[in-house]
């Protein structure tokens, strides 16, 4: 039965060092244990030290740029002789396929001679550079990698051992460093951004100050608008009140004026007879003239400021001037 294996052989090109790293990194920091020629084997038997390590590990790991086959014409080519090392020794074989490499492109498929002919048929896996490389990673671990491995492991000796371990701790320290300048890097631009936007909110604010500035004086001459719009309007209110106040007073003494001329016309026959004729006549001619003033002067300003009430007093003051001359007239016309 299969069984679940950590250990990882990862072939790349040194032009595509940055990657190796990352992916490096990503494995190791989860609990792989990953061999990565980083700065090139100074001792040992280079050839064995390879073939070693690639029999010893489960998983085989193939680093895939455009430009990463164009050497593999050649059959002594070593990116070429690992991958056909893990074929041979038959390695759980993920090819990482980067940005711009494709199986199918013709200067790709002319390389895949030979045994190389077979990488196209092993799953990829699309690995893009930064934004989504961490759930990338998270995809190959828990799909590619975490599955029963049948394949023999093949203990390395005891150089190859150590030169995997020199290479490892090369790798790491230089992945350490890298992760500290990103670190750097970040905090960098996390200060830049900081102080872009400090400076862009004092800009904020110096063009709200100088447009508050600019806005004052508008405000103020809105305000003084309103404040006279509002005492126009009391003074048309309380102008309104006092013609109606007249217009009531008015009506009020046309009211005593039709009174007083009721009560005169009301007198007992004896105190008519003892007013004499002359005195009647005088009285209604006043009274009658009264009330045409009265009456033109409420038609008047019934017509000046539009007013209903004033215009029905007016008429009634002419009605009973009218009514009074009439009685003038009847009296004269008796006494002859």
């Amino acid at each position: 039965m299969g069984r679940i294996e950590k250990t990882i052989f990862l072939s790349y090109r040194r032009t595509d060092e940055w990657e190796g790293v990352a992916i490096f990194q990503d494995l190791t920091q989860h609990g792989y244990d990953v061999f990565i020629d980083y700065d090139g084997i100074a001792s040992g038997n280079f050839e064995a030290v390879i073939l070693e390590n690639i029999r010893a590990r489960a998983h085989f790991l193939v680093l895939l740029t455009p430009a990463a086959l164009e050497r593999c014409s050649n059959p002594k080519d070593w990116m070429r002789r690992e991958i056909e090392a893990a074929l041979d020794s038959q390695r759980n074989i993920v090819p990482l396929m980067f940005a711009g490499f494709d199986f199918d492109t013709p200067a790709i498929a002319s390389r895949l001679t030979g045994k190389l002919a077979a990488l196209r048929e092993y799953n990829g896996l699309e690995v893009p550079k930064a934004r989504f490389f961490a759930s990338e990673m998270q995809r190959l671990r828990d799909k590619f990698l975490n599955v029963p491995v049948d394949a023999v492991l093949h203990p390395a000796s005891d150089s190859a051992q150590q030169v995997a371990k020199e290479q490892k701790d090369k790798a790491s320290s230089e992945a350490k460093r890298r992760s500290e300048e990103e670190a750097r890097q970040r905090s960098a631009e996390e200060a830049r951004q900081r102080t872009a936007e400090e400076e862009r909110r004092k800009r904020e604010a110096e063009i709200e100050q100088r447009r508050s500035k600019q806005a004052e004086p508008k405000r103020q001459e809105d305000e003084t608008q309103r404040r006279r719009e509002v005492e126009a309007a009391r003074e048309a209110e309380a102008e309104a009140e006092r013609e109606r106040a007249e217009v009531e007073r008015r009506a009020e003494e046309q009211k005593r004026a039709e009174s007083e001329a009721q009560n005169t016309s009301d007198l007992p026959a004896s105190v008519k007879d003892d007013i004499p004729a002359s005195v009647k006549n005088g009285v209604l001619v006043v009274l009658g003239l009264l009330l045409v003033i009265i009456g033109l002067w409420l038609v008047l300003a019934a017509f000046e400021a539009n007013n209903g009430a004033a215009l029905v007093g007016g008429m009634l003051a002419i009605t009973s001037s009218i009514v009074c001359f009439g009685k003038l007239i009847a009296r004269a016309t008796k006494q002859k």
